[in-house]
């Protein structure tokens, strides 16, 4: 039986993290139990937490989805790689992905005229910074090869 004060403290601190920014699953009950609060209390916290609607990882991914697209003009490797770095699971990346409904190389053509500004890209090397540029962003090698088939073909 776990003391009623832990679990209380425990849920206190999981709220107390949520109500300055949203945290998956996983990153709350790392930061319990660096905290110091056991795991079967954390996982108890977790659980309240979620059943009071505090505690989303498909709605963190969603929202994390759309801010990488919009803002930071990320791919959807990077993306993907990066929600699995913070402990979403497989099934809940796919379908926050497939829910966004975006379409990622739309970044691209910007991207490479913001990166290609005063640079001729027929150039092989000049067209190989940006092409890493571009897989730094978690784009594919497809869409970044289409990208800059367009650009080139728009420079002419």
């Amino acid at each position: 039986m776990v003391d009623r004060t832990k679990i209380e403290y425990a849920r206190w601190l999981a709220l107390y993290y949520l109500s300055h920014r949203m945290l998956t699953v996983a990153m709350l009950k790392e930061k319990l139990i660096n905290k110091g609060v056991p795991e079967a209390v954390a996982n108890e916290a977790l659980a309240y937490v979620a059943e009071c609607g505090y505690l989303d990882d498909f709605d963190y991914s969603v929202r994390f989805i759309r801010d990488a697209h919009e803002i930071k003009r990320h791919g959807k490797m990077r993306i993907v790689r990066a929600l699995r770095e913070k402990g979403v699971d497989n099934a809940t990346v796919e379908a926050a992905m497939n829910s966004c409904e975006i379409n990622f190389s739309d970044n691209i053509p910007e991207l490479i005229a913001k990166k290609a500004k005063g640079v001729d890209m027929r150039d092989y090397k000049a067209r190989q910074k940006v092409v890493a540029f571009l897989v730094r962003r978690g784009f594919s090698y497809d869409e970044i090869k289409r990208g800059i088939e367009q650009f080139l073909e728009v420079a002419e």
